[in-house]
């Protein structure tokens, strides 16, 4: 038998209240003990399995029939441990660890936009990309081309008067970069589309169901490593979020997601692999605005598919720069947290790079090592990441009060230069020297080869160029 010992609930199943004979009798009892009821001519002795909150016991009565009357969730199912072998539950997470390598490749070998691969691993975009970011892996937000980026700054321009629509992930961006305000300034209007309020809103309240604080666990190789998440984290998670809404709805109209009149029976089929992404490319069209997305996957669905003018966050950047909504210092900022948030390019410039020095006040630079990661990527121009990192160090070294810091930031930049497969060390060093033209840089590169055990490396290279 078991009840709950609940005064006020009485008429429920199962709830009994103090002065019931039976519950009388276990007030007060451990696990274990026992005791004997009379009723009529019968006897009966009882002893006590299990003694819990009442809160607790339904949560784990809900736990219990929650995976048969909601199969399709999946937010709750059970595991049988035997002898407390914790392998089942090692088993799940690791196969929850297989979805989302899954999930992860998709997204790395395919041009499907944050929120619809972030839908086929159940999340949304925002959590999506800090799992891409926290994890060491890019979110696709620009391809780096000239020409495209050109395209992207007139697209900018012209939305001045049409105005501009946003998506849920870059609607957070840049409420996390404080640019919203000047976003607003610069285009006749920021439309929110209603189900990015509601994606948020969602988030809010899945944290407000663990405001005591959350426990998750990952699989690494064969153990289970639990993740506890403080209510104070929790907190402060869910204030962030309810700010962010505060600044989009104070800077953005809220619009409803009907879709045009005149969109296709082909393109209504959309929704289905865009998720509320749709609904950014369905107002834009409908109101006659332009995609403004850090995603440029949907960026490319908005010109390829909806035949929808879009710009990225680069050309928003240069453009706020222009109209002198921003300064070159708000500029480094925003750059150094989209580095953090692991966006696959950025404009970086010599002056810029230079600003970003001055304002990194982290502990061993680390924002401004998230930005040197960019130099000696994997397809790079050779050229053009030497040319700028040159200029870089030249501009660096010049500031006598940056000598630490520019020291620090070269080495790291000609770390990553070295990255470059099919040429060799002393090419990229001296074309960086000669480009840099500073007796300071050039002392300092060969400080930095014997500093790395490179410098025979270098020599031997050298002398074998000679003897050819």
């Amino acid at each position: 038998m078991q009840f709950v010992i609940d005064s006020e609930s009485e008429n429920l199943p199962s709830h009994l209240a103090e002065d019931h004979q039976i519950v009388a009798r276990t007030l007060g009892l451990q696990v274990g003990d026992e005791f004997e009821t009379e009723s009529g001519p019968s006897r009966f002795r009882w002893r006590v399995e299990e003694v819990k909150s009442k809160y607790l016991h339904l949560f784990h009565d809900l736990s219990r029939s929650i995976q048969d009357r909601f199969p399709e969730n999946g937010s709750f199912y059970t595991l049988t441990i035997v002898d407390n072998d914790l392998t089942p539950i090692l088993e799940s997470v690791k196969a929850r660890r297989a979805q989302i390598d899954r999930v992860e490749k998709l997204y790395r070998e395919n041009s499907m936009p944050l929120a619809a691969v972030a839908s086929a691993g159940g999340g949304d975009a925002i959590d999506f990309a800090l799992h891409l970011a926290q994890s060491g892996q890019q979110v696709f937000s620009a391809t780096g081309m000239a020409q495209d980026a050109r395209v992207e700054i007139v697209h900018a321009a012209r939305a001045e008067e049409k105005g501009v629509v946003l998506d849920t992930y870059t609607a957070w961006v840049l409420s996390k970069l404080g640019l919203l305000s000047a976003t607003a300034q610069a285009f006749q209007r920021v439309i929110a589309p209603a189900s990015l309020l509601d994606e948020i809103a969602v988030k809010i309240e899945d944290l407000g169901n663990h405001e005591d604080g959350r426990l998750t666990a990952s699989a690494e190789d064969d153990e289970l490593v639990p993740i506890h998440h403080s209510a104070e984290v929790i907190e402060a998670q869910a204030a962030d979020l309810t700010d962010v809404v505060a600044d989009i709805r104070k800077n953005a109209s809220v619009l409803g997601i009907e879709a045009p009149v005149d969109i296709s029976a082909e393109l209504r089929q959309l929704p289905e692999f865009l998720g509320t992404q749709f609904d950014t490319l369905s107002v834009a069209r409908r109101e006659g605005a332009t995609v403004l997305s850090a995603d440029l996957r949907l960026r490319q669905v908005a010109a390829g598919v909806m035949e929808t003018e879009a710009f990225g966050l680069d050309a928003l950047l240069e453009h706020l720069r222009n109209r002198r909504l921003i300064t070159d210092e708000d500029r480094a900022e925003a750059l150094l947290t989209l580095a953090a948030l692991r966006h696959s390019y950025i404009e970086l410039t010599a002056p810029m790079l230079l600003k970003m020095l001055e304002i990194d006040d982290s502990d061993g630079l680390m924002r401004f090592v998230q930005v040197a990661d960019y130099f000696g990527r994997a397809g790079g121009d050779v050229r053009s990441h030497v040319k700028t990192a040159a200029a870089f160090a030249s501009l660096a070294f010049a500031r006598g009060r940056l000598r630490q810091k520019a020291s620090k930031a070269t080495g790291q930049i000609l770390t990553n230069l070295i990255r470059f497969e099919d040429i060799q060390l002393k090419d990229i060093l001296n074309l960086f020297a000669r480009l840099a033209d500073d007796p300071e840089v050039t002392n300092y590169v060969a400080g930095w080869l014997r500093g790395h055990f490179l410098m025979g490396v270098y020599e031997a290279q050298v002398e074998a160029a000679s003897g050819q």
